[in-house]
């Protein structure tokens, strides 16, 4: 024992006595597995820590000094909890450490069942994803719950753990064990797969805030703010992933694929007599339940012709989302907006689309519908965009559709990332765009609660490329033209992007700066364009594309991650679809375009009269 433990346990019934009722739990120790947290020989902490010099304590004398103090404090103090120490996760046996697990058996052998309410734990996960197979297979991350659970309920001990530490260092100089975009994403991810996989965890602390060194520094590095106290993105990350109301999912799916359809695009649609056919395949790509985005045209309001489409949903066990549109004016190749009334509201539009709305008879307990598409592009709102008018529409929709519908989930138009802001004066079209900030400042500024109207977000997250380039390709843009700016631009912490497959996340970020918690995500729209073409004049090309093949390997990664599956692709710069929490819904654009406009983008090989001869492998690998 390197102290006086009589000494030790007068200054616990100090400590209880003082702040009996003050304090709600005691945790007693740090790491002692670890000879540099046991004992040591004198000199500087800092530097004997990093020396790993002392004594690994025995296990049956920190149950010693864990028995003291449960004695000691439960007599003065008989409420509060006492939390055992965590225990470094290692494999190492060695005079510097022992392997916890070893270690906890041994205090199990000792008596510790006695002295603890709860099993604190530390559970770091070095430089692996909460989900890769390396750290499931050495037991260096969070895999280490599990086994500490396993030992718990061989001895017979049905007590709850808390992870006093968890985290991810972009310290340790020139090699650090993560980045600061990895730090983000698998602190995130790792608060889910805790939450989900391991429910007798009560709590979680992330270690640690700031921690005052420099970057470099290991133990900076696992900090969430900088030195100077500006946050890194997984402050970001995890500010929004615990301010977020718990997510209320429109739709009882049981997972998050889905796909955007094009029965109709507004100019263009197929027969109803061939849609069954199609919505076969789209049933074989997202599974049961899985999500499909349909648009529906202002002058197309034919409930009986809608009726069969949400009747084969119900046949094939689809979850429908509608898109409401407006229509489209082949004169001018743009879309109208929406008429308002005498006094520039929609009152009288909105309640055209909540009486189609309510006379559907939905297979989902909840009715999923978008307002519009991409209205900071010129070609979706008559020539030229008009953010307030925009806001205006969806708070009148929004609460015309909620009025007469309780169950209905109202998603915003997503927005173009990669639109400029032409200014004053036109693109070469003839056209004005907005930048997607500008747009979203602009109904802000009209309308400063707009977005509180949304029960999810609604985002559009495109590849590089655009629609060409890997998922690890990721940028922060904003493309002001000619005269345009805007005084209420705000940069965003390094690591968010919005252009790329995380696109929501800067989008996020943005809603966050208007006071907003962070909504459910929609991706409605993403997806690459691929080289082959049943149409060999179609009008989605103009650029060297990727192989179909290469598409469905883009979407693996997307949505899964790498994981050494693909060596000559990186590992990192993304964060993957099916372990973001914040991302309910992904729906790649699209199954089955007409093939003259959408050759290159369709997951199925269709001729001119909708007639499939064939997929695509997206869908393929989709439907795996």
């Amino acid at each position: 024992m390197p102290f006086d433990l009589a000494a030790y346990a007068d200054f616990v019934t100090a400590v209880a006595q003082r702040y009996r009722g003050t304090i709600a739990a005691y945790v007693i120790w740090n790491e002692p597995n670890l000879a540099a947290e046991w004992s040591r020989s004198g000199g500087n902490l800092e530097d004997h820590w990093r020396r790993f010099d002392g004594q690994v304590a025995d296990p049956a004398d920190y149950v010693g000094v864990l028995g003291v103090a449960y004695q000691r404090i439960k007599t003065h103090d008989p409420a509060v909890l006492v939390v055992t120490a965590g225990l470094a996760p290692t494999n190492e046996n060695s005079p510097r450490a022992r392997d916890d697990r070893d270690f906890l058996r041994a205090m199990l052998a000792a008596g510790a069942a006695d002295c603890f309410d709860v099993l604190g734990v530390h559970a770091y996960g070095f430089g692996q994803h909460p989900e890769a197979a390396e750290a499931v297979q050495s037991g260096l991350g969070l895999a280490r719950i599990g086994e500490w659970q396993t030992i718990l309920a061989q001895y017979g001990v049905d007590r709850p753990m808390w992870v006093k530490e968890l985290g991810y260092t972009i310290g340790q100089g020139s090699q650090p064990w993560v980045t600061p975009a990895q730090q983000a994403s698998y602190l995130s991810a790792a608060l889910d797969r805790i939450q989900h996989d391991w429910p007798s965890v009560e709590l979680v602390t992330v270690w640690n805030l700031v921690y005052g060194r420099a970057p470099e520094d290991e133990m900076s590095g696992y900090s969430l703010l900088n030195p100077d106290g500006s946050p890194r993105p997984a402050y970001e990350r995890l500010r929004q992933q615990l301010s977020a109301p718990p997510i209320n999912h429109p739709l009882p799916t049981p997972h998050k694929l889905g796909i955007h359809l094009l029965l109709d695009d507004g100019r263009h649609a197929w027969p109803v007599s061939i849609w069954r056919s199609h919505l076969v395949y789209a049933r074989q790509a997202v599974g049961e339940w899985g999500y499909v985005i349909q648009l529906v045209r202002m002058d197309d309001l034919d409930v009986d012709r809608w009726q069969q489409f949400i009747d084969l949903c119900a046949e094939l066990q689809l979850t429908p989302i509608l898109r409401l549109a407006t229509r489209y004016d082949t004169e001018n190749n743009w879309w109208l907006p929406p008429p308002p009334d005498a006094d520039n509201h929609y009152h009288t539009l909105a309640a055209r689309y909540a009486q189609f709305i309510t006379s559907l008879q939905w297979p989902t307990e909840r009715h999923g519908v978008i307002l519009l598409n991409e209205p900071n592009h010129g070609d979706e709102w008559g020539g030229a965009p008009d953010p307030a008018a925009y806001a205006r529409f969806l708070i009148d929709v929004a609460d015309a559709l909620r009025a007469a519908d309780p169950d209905v989930f109202i998603l915003n138009a997503g927005l173009d990332p990669y639109t400029p802001h032409t200014g004053s004066t036109p693109f070469a079209n003839g056209q004005y765009y907005r930048d997607a900030e500008s747009f979203m400042d602009e109904m802000v500024a009209a309308y400063p609660h707009v977005f509180s109207h949304l029960d999810g977000w609604n985002s559009h997250s495109y590849p590089l490329g655009p629609f060409t380039e890997g998922p690890w390709q990721q940028e922060f843009q904003v493309d002001w033209m000619h005269d345009a700016s805007n005084p209420h631009h705000i940069q965003p912490p390094a690591g968010i992007y919005n252009r790329g497959v995380n696109g929501y996340e800067w989008e996020l970020f943005k809603l966050a700066t208007y006071g907003l918690p962070a909504l459910p995500v929609f991706i409605t729209e993403t997806g690459w364009r691929h080289a082959e073409t049943t149409e060999p004049d179609a009008g989605d090309n103009g650029r060297v594309l990727p192989s179909a093949l290469t598409v469905a390997h883009y979407l693996d990664l997307a949505l899964n991650g790498n994981n050494h599956r693909y060596p000559a692709w990186p590992e990192t710069g993304w964060t993957p679809w099916l372990t973001d929490s914040r991302v309910v819904a992904v729906a790649p654009f699209a199954l089955n375009g007409r093939p003259e406009e959408w050759g290159h983008t369709n997951w199925l090989q269709l001729d001119s009269e909708g007639r499939i001869s064939g997929v695509y492998p997206a869908l393929e690998w989709w439907a795996k």
